[in-house]
């Protein structure tokens, strides 16, 4: 009987053979065929019995291999250019991993001709493919339990015209403070073309008013959806205009732009918008109202507990009236806070944890059997 495995043979496979190798030299049973010890018994004509055990052995051998090879198998892909619509050779592929120490690199390769990549080398946990293309990162996840072969990865030709980038929406969040007032604005950039909007002079800018204190930090949410990136904001030569590099992937970018400004005894606010776009809001926690030109009172918003205005126009300047409502205290506990929720979970291994002991105590269950086997017997000599 022959076993025919297709899987690669990888690291956890050779540490399998090797414990099948060390049983084989304790177990005289798992001798070679027609060796010594068959070689023995069979002038009591048991020859038969002992190359059925052995091949019993072998192929039990050549399916743990297979099953290692599948649990340790390599991680394999191909890489499409979603601008042409053609396989993308000559890409550079990273897999890393986040560890304590931070990103760790398991492996780096090209896309072949076909646009096809492999890594010979896996591990556990989750897995991140960096595909840079044209001076820019794609990034692809792979889960745990995620199959690590036939892994898509999709990149697109970069382009310099910044028109392919529209606005689609500004909102800005006002919130009192002791020391003034904590501004987080967030914008929504829709890239409807097929192609990456790359400009190392600046992809994106925004405006700080002049009475912004300490610096604004920028954080960046690609289509992707993976963890925001942040970008350090870089002066222009307009006055009080920032601007920051990062590539506009085809999709929805999200921008977080969060700084603080002294609003004096009126509490005072000025924005002015650089994109052109609709939809731009103002929002205020309740008990909190704003007086100025270009907004408008859209309506409140229960669940997030804020009053909604519209900006009507590219700059305005309000003043802020009204204490902010105090918490009740006692939280709902059928409430949706809108915040992630922690939550306790067993490790990954624990939902194939019968397998794991079930694959164990079988593996020990077949030594045993073949160490009785090989247990000496007594046999009358022919009469």
């Amino acid at each position: 009987m022959k076993v025919i495995c297709t899987s690669p043979i990888t690291k956890g496979a050779i540490v399998a053979h090797a414990l099948l190798r060390a049983a084989s030299a304790l177990l005289p049973t798992l001798g070679e065929p027609g060796g010594k010890k068959c070689r023995e018994v069979s002038r009591h004509g048991t020859q038969s019995a002992c190359a059925t055990s052995n091949w019993r052995v072998y192929f039990l051998t050549s399916a743990c291999l297979c099953l290692s090879a599948g649990l340790f198998g390599a991680v394999d892909g191909s890489v499409k250019n979603a601008t042409s619509g053609k396989p993308q050779p000559n890409v550079l592929i990273q897999m890393v991993q986040p560890g304590q120490g931070g990103m760790q690199t398991l492996g780096t390769t090209k896309s072949g001709p076909d646009g096809t990549f492999k890594f010979e080398r896996d591990a556990r946990g989750p897995r991140l493919l960096h595909a840079i293309y044209q001076g820019v990162m794609y990034t692809k996840m792979i889960a745990p339990d995620a199959p690590s072969n036939a892994v898509a990865i999709t990149v697109y030709d970069v382009t310099s015209d910044a028109a392919v980038v529209k606005h689609s929406q500004h909102v800005y969040i006002l919130q009192p403070t002791s020391d003034g007032l904590g501004v987080e604005e967030v914008v929504f950039l829709a890239n409807g073309s097929s192609k990456t909007y790359n400009d190392p002079k600046g992809t994106f800018r925004f405006y700080l008013p002049d009475n912004a204190t300490g610096k604004a930090t920028v954080s960046l949410t690609s289509p992707e959806g993976m963890v925001p990136v942040q970008r350090q904001p870089e002066k222009t030569s307009q006055p009080n205009v920032y601007s920051v590099s990062y590539a506009l992937k085809p999709g929805e970018t999200k921008v977080a732009i969060s700084y603080a400004v002294q609003a004096g005894a009126e509490r005072a606010f000025q924005g002015r918008i650089l994109q052109a776009g609709e939809g731009n809001r103002l929002v205020l926690p309740i008990g909190i109202t704003a007086e100025g030109s270009n907004i408008k009172l859209v309506g409140q918003d229960p669940q997030n507990k804020a009053n909604i205005y519209d900006i009507t126009g590219r700059e305005f300047a309000v003043v802020l009236k009204g204490t902010a409502a105090a918490s009740s205290g006692a939280a709902d506990p059928n409430e949706d806070p809108g915040m992630p929720q922690i939550e306790t979970t067993k490790p990954r291994i624990y939902d194939r944890l019968l397998y794991v002991l079930g694959l164990s105590l079988g593996i020990l269950a077949i030594g045993f059997v073949l160490m009785y086997r090989a247990a000496p017997r007594k046999v009358s000599p022919p009469k």
